[in-house]
């Protein structure tokens, strides 16, 4: 399907992982005439295959539409359009359920909003019905947009960690705000996720100011593990994969299952949940605890599921997550090797055209009223017809008769430093192969 921009770049808040798969779903659905009509619909047990959802749980699907209706949007929350504007509205603005089909609508404006943007992403469906963390998918939304835009390879702005805060909708959460708890708990979580089960490779980068993270970068190419996740159509998780539980029913769940199969107390286990956000983490935790019931490695069950989960014990993990993880790991050092790289080259060759302005300019300043204008006039003749044109009447100053004045210099009267002289000057061992200029001693710049 095709998004809005903006739409990706919302305020989350509430909204959980199945209300934002459904409501991409539902604009996909209707985005061909999106203008045309006032009201859409699509038959409920379409939309609960594609969720791959049981349809006997209708009711949950209502309550999912019916907090749809109160959730507000925000777009434009980073500014990427580069236009100062605001807008809110809820997500969709009417929904009806009868003889087996929902019918829904959005706000006029957010119509609008959505058809005629000024930037597009292509979001699969197919590839988010496999995410199962509401964090995933709306760093994966993110990042598809910029990777689209640079077409094969991009990165996001930099993203302050207050708007990062707001952009996956955790302002309330206090807990999750630390950034030490955040990058583990959502951020890094998230990146495994994208990177384990979608068509795009992500790695962050942080900047920090005292050796506080002030603000995020996220960097977005192919991911060759999963290329062919670009050519054909992803198998949804089997029925019954996907929760369509509310936030409320699976703590509910997890409280039930600690009490009772675990023998917390009602005190510990409304403790553990209250300051445990990531429901994940806790039920890998319980299973591993349960693993080791079923071995008779446990004495005091209680006790020890209540340390476990208190200090965070992680399950030991195979040989393939194992290495998994360290390819993992080696794509986001490459992959940030490679920025820092680009970002390196970039500034030289900046560096550089201002070096041999300036060189050209302190040379000839120096120079006789006289010799100057000898210069300038063996110059003129040097230029075709067209750039002769071109100098009589902007001068030196114009863009394009600058690189020809230079280049006239440093043939016949001044040396200037060739391009990789200057960058080793500057401490850079530069080296140029087809795909263009390569740092031989990144590695010690990364250091």
């Amino acid at each position: 399907m095709i998004k809005h921009s903006a739409a990706i770049q919302t305020s989350h808040n509430k909204i959980s992982l199945l209300q934002k798969k459904a409501w991409n779903i539902l604009l996909a659905n209707s985005y061909d005439n999106l203008l045309q009509k006032e009201v859409f619909e699509v038959k409920i047990k379409d939309l609960v295959d594609v969720l791959c959802f049981e349809s006997k749980n209708e009711k949950h699907l209502k309550e999912s539409l019916k907090a749809l209706l109160a959730t507000v949007v925000e777009w434009n929350v980073l500014d990427k359009d580069h236009e100062h504007e605001w807008g809110a509205t809820t997500m969709l603005s009417s929904v009806k359920i009868k003889k087996g089909m929902l019918e829904y609508s959005f706000s006029p404006y957010l119509k609008e909003k959505l058809y005629n943007p000024t930037m597009y992403a292509k979001i699969s469906l197919t590839i988010q019905s496999k995410f199962k963390s509401k964090y995933a998918l709306i760093l994966y939304e993110l990042c598809v947009d910029y990777f689209i835009r640079k077409q094969g390879k991009g990165e996001t702005p930099w993203i302050s960690t207050d708007d990062f805060i707001k952009l996956v909708g955790i302002e309330k959460e206090k807990s999750l705000q630390e950034f030490k708890i955040m990058k583990r708990t959502i951020i890094n979580k998230a990146i495994n996720e994208i990177n384990e089960k979608s068509d795009i490779f992500v790695t962050v980068d942080l900047k920090k100011e005292s050796r506080k993270v002030v603000a995020l970068k996220f960097y977005i190419s192919h991911n060759t593990n999963t290329h062919n996740l670009l050519t054909r159509l992803i198998k949804p998780p089997k029925q019954g994969e996907l929760s369509f539980k509310t936030d409320e029913e699976e703590k509910k769940e997890l409280y039930e299952r600690m009490t009772n199969a675990f023998t917390l107390s009602d005190r510990q286990a409304k403790e553990l949940l209250n300051t445990m956000h990531d429901y994940d983490e806790i039920k890998d935790i319980l299973d591993m605890v349960e693993r080791k019931i079923k071995r008779d490695e446990v004495m005091n069950i209680g006790a020890y599921t209540y340390k476990a989960l208190k200090d965070h014990y992680q399950p030991r993990k195979s040989i393939i997550a194992i290495e998994r993880e360290q390819e993992s790991e080696k794509r986001q050092l490459e992959e940030k090797k490679k920025a820092k790289e680009k970002e390196i080259i970039d500034r030289l060759i900046e560096e550089y055209e201002r070096y041999k302005v300036q060189t050209v300019k302190e040379y000839i300043s120096g120079l006789s009223k006289k010799n100057q204008e000898g210069i300038k006039k063996q110059f003129e003749e040097s230029l075709d017809n067209f750039l002769k044109g071109i100098y009589r009447e902007s001068g030196l100053e114009s863009p394009m008769i600058s690189p020809y004045f230079i280049e006239f210099m440093s043939t016949n009267y001044m040396e200037i430093l060739n391009f990789p002289s200057f960058a080793q000057e500057r401490g850079f061992l530069l080296e140029q192969d087809k795909e263009g200029w390569k740092m031989v001693n990144i590695k010690e710049m990364l250091l």
